[in-house]
């Protein structure tokens, strides 16, 4: 239902991105990827810190808990911020070019699975 940046930039010209939603669609990528990259590196942190709390030899089930949940939490803030970024694309985009970029990635999807042998 959604459309990756990628393959928005792949088929722009065959479904007629104007330069105002190429500016629109390529702010909402680097604004996307720039908090995901924050997101990442908390997470990272904070899984770091759940490895340290499993890594004892008597591991502290409330702190283990509340560590689990931190990366949790995180992994579904980078989710989330994904789907934000996914969701803005799609807005930017007219109805004719979301049928146009469908039948264009179905078909790229038919001709793989053709080539694949099924």
């Amino acid at each position: 239902k959604l459309f990756a940046p990628e393959l928005v930039m792949e088929h722009q010209g065959a479904i007629g991105v104007t330069p105002a939603q190429r500016d629109s669609i390529l702010k909402e990528v680097e604004r996307g990827q720039a908090e995901m990259l924050h997101l990442q590196w908390d997470l990272n942190g904070d899984k770091e810190k759940l490895v340290s709390v499993l890594d004892t030899d008597k591991i502290d089930e409330a702190k283990a808990t509340a560590a689990a949940s931190r990366v949790m939490d995180d992994e579904n803030r980078i989710k989330s911020a994904h789907l934000s970024m996914l969701v803005h694309v799609k807005n930017a985009l007219s109805p004719e070019q979301q049928k146009k970029l469908r039948e264009l990635r179905d078909g790229a999807r038919a001709a793989s699975a053709g080539k694949d042998g099924g």
